[in-house]
């Protein structure tokens, strides 16, 4: 059951984050699941955003209240952003900033994508 997608600006991969199961690596040329990102979780996944360079993912876990910060080179997380609430996590243009939306906080952090540091 598929929440969400990020397409990389090639187009060649897309991840997508699944209701109740491990987020998967698609490639968009064969259409086949590649990989899968083993996110340590129980509860669903929602907003995805990627790098305009393709090279890290973010995914909200809204029930855990942090954001999974995700290498697409080896597929693991390489570290979390703890945030209330998280729903989606739009990624700036210039893919220096993510910002992330605080449903139950009402408010939107924007953190450092260099640093994974709010800005």
């Amino acid at each position: 059951m598929p929440t969400g997608v990020a397409v990389t600006q090639d187009s060649n991969k897309a991840y997508v984050t699944n209701l109740y199961f491990q987020d998967s690596v698609i490639d968009t040329t064969t259409n086949s699941v590649i990989a899968t990102v083993p996110i340590t979780q129980m509860l669903p996944s929602y907003g995805i955003a990627i790098t305009p360079d393709g090279k890290t993912i973010y995914i909200s876990n809204y029930y855990q209240n942090n954001v999974s910060v995700i290498n697409t080179t080896t597929n693991t997380v390489t570290g979390i952003l703890y945030v209330g609430s998280p729903y989606g996590v739009p990624v700036a243009p210039y893919g220096t900033k993510i910002c992330i939306v605080n449903v139950f906080g009402r408010n939107v952090i924007a953190f450092n994508t260099t640093t994974n540091a709010i800005d």
